[in-house]
């Protein structure tokens, strides 16, 4: 049967090699498509913020009557100030109580626009000015006592990093690879699960494989594996991709994040990686081949696999700010497990017996997938189209 099933795959496996867009798709084209987005990430949010900062704003100030804030806001940020009321060209107000004097205590109003990223930037900037404009005011009241404000500065805080180095600045890579290798694989797959399946369906290919000699268990199996191969080699590259990606726009994200530590991919940590994506690879195929085998044609199977494809981008989502460290049950739920097995090997916090229930759970899973598959193949519903 095994021999059966390893025919089935090496036919199946042949496809890929023998179409070059199929080859672009699962080997070029993440190593490309990663790089290109965050890049593009970068230069966009660096455009937007030059932007913003050579931006002349209109601005209205109220109450204020100190010029002294006003000079500090001109230091940062260029703007015209509207002495007219506040109107659709006013991009930002800041609104002094009535009779204010340096001094008082008082809460100030910025009125901005939200939906403007410009508006937004130049609010932040006008609040960082007003904490700079307090601090010189309290400086000057000090001073009429004989005082200064770094007399009553006392603490001074610092924040040590008391994770191991080789975690160190693994948090946004922990946060983000496990999404985007989980919705890679599963976008993967499901193309090639699909055609394999209930595509094989539309083209009447799949009735002529079952009149065989070759058992139908061996058929599932093989085209199990085979699509288990394919996702595993998309997620790698995808995973290579980001990696290339974050080492190029290092500066944009962050330093500390990818710049700083590579050292999380050790031998150990590399193969209890792949484990994990081979893994989550076979839910992912074993899952997309029952759901299209099942399927009477391609638009029933796309019916069926579009719920679970929104499940897994909610999955993706929902995991990507939390601790691996939550709790032990989290390690019995397939697919999110594989997401926190991650978690914990790019953070280098592998704990083995969370990897181990991971491993058990997820290929217990696959085997009652291949197990209905198999048994749905050796049905007459298989050969279905109507």
């Amino acid at each position: 049967m095994f021999n059966d099933s390893v025919i089935i795959f090496r036919k199946e496996l042949k496809n890929i090699f023998k179409d070059k867009r199929t080859i672009f798709a699962i080997f070029i084209l993440p190593l490309i498509l990663m790089p290109v987005i965050f890049s593009s990430i970068s230069y966009v949010s660096t455009l937007q913020e030059k932007d913003a900062e050579e931006n002349v704003y209109n601005i209205i100030i109220e109450n204020s009557g100190d010029p002294v804030f006003e000079d500090m806001l001109r230091s940062s940020l260029q703007f015209s100030e509207n002495e007219d009321e506040y109107n659709a060209d006013t991009d930002l107000r800041i609104v002094f109580p009535k009779g204010y004097r340096p001094g008082d205590i008082s809460t100030v109003k910025i009125y901005y626009n939200s939906l403007s990223s410009k508006a937004k930037y130049a609010a932040d900037v006008i609040a960082g000015i007003l904490n700079s404009y307090e601090s010189s005011i309290n400086q000057k009241m000090l001073e009429s006592h004989g005082l200064s404000l770094s007399e009553l500065d006392n603490i001074n805080t610092e924040k040590i990093d008391t994770a191991p180095e080789e975690s160190q600045g693994t948090d946004f890579l922990s946060m983000m690879i496990p999404y985007m290798i989980l919705i890679y694989i599963f976008s993967g797959s499901m193309s090639i699960g699909l055609d394999t399946t209930a595509g094989e369906k539309d083209r009447g290919s799949l009735a002529s494989l079952l009149v065989n000699q070759v058992s139908r268990s061996s058929i599932a199996l093989g085209k199990v594996f085979y699509v288990i191969v394919a996702g595993l080699m998309n997620s790698i590259s995808s995973f290579l991709g980001l990696i290339i990606a974050f080492s190029i726009n290092s500066k944009f994200f962050g330093d500390g994040v990818f710049g700083g530590n590579m050292n999380i991919f050790t031998l150990s940590n590399i193969l209890t990686l792949l484990v994990s994506l081979l893994t989550l690879s076979g839910i992912a195929a074993s899952l997309i081949v029952f759901l299209g085998s099942l399927a009477r044609n391609m638009r029933e199977a796309s019916g069926y696999i579009t719920p679970i494809y929104i499940i897994v981008i909610v999955m993706g989502v929902v995991t990507m700010t939390m601790d691996s460290t939550m709790g032990t049950g989290l390690f019995f739920i397939p697919i999110i497990n594989s997401v926190f097995s991650m978690k914990e090997i790019l953070t280098n916090q592998l704990n083995t017996v969370h990897f181990i229930i991971s491993t058990v759970i997820n290929l217990g899973f696959i085997s009652v997938l291949v197990y209905f598959t198999s048994k749905l193949f050796n049905s007459e519903r298989i050969i279905n189209t109507i």
